[in-house]
């Protein structure tokens, strides 16, 4: 079966995207997140960033979202050099 996951993703030119998670059903889901090469992606699980993680994946990352909970991913493409 599919996790009933809602999501939504924002970017602005010259800023990092965003991308909101939502879970709105009473149990766990896991959901797969693309990852394009090159990114820092750091997931939110609380709204003042407090308990919050930077992740550098390749390719798909695995997350859990809780019974009726939310998260928020920021990517951020590595500079050139």
């Amino acid at each position: 079966s599919c996790p009933s996951v809602l999501t939504t993703r924002w970017s602005l030119p010259g800023q990092n995207d965003a991308q909101f998670l939502v879970n709105y059903l009473p149990e766990e889901q896991t959901v797969t997140v693309a990852i394009e090469p090159g990114t820092a992606v750091t997931v939110c699980r609380t709204p003042d960033g407090n308990n919050s993680e930077s992740i550098k994946a390749e390719g798909n990352i695995k997350l859990k979202l809780g019974p009726l909970d939310a998260l928020m991913l920021t990517f951020q493409a590595e500079a050139e050099t």
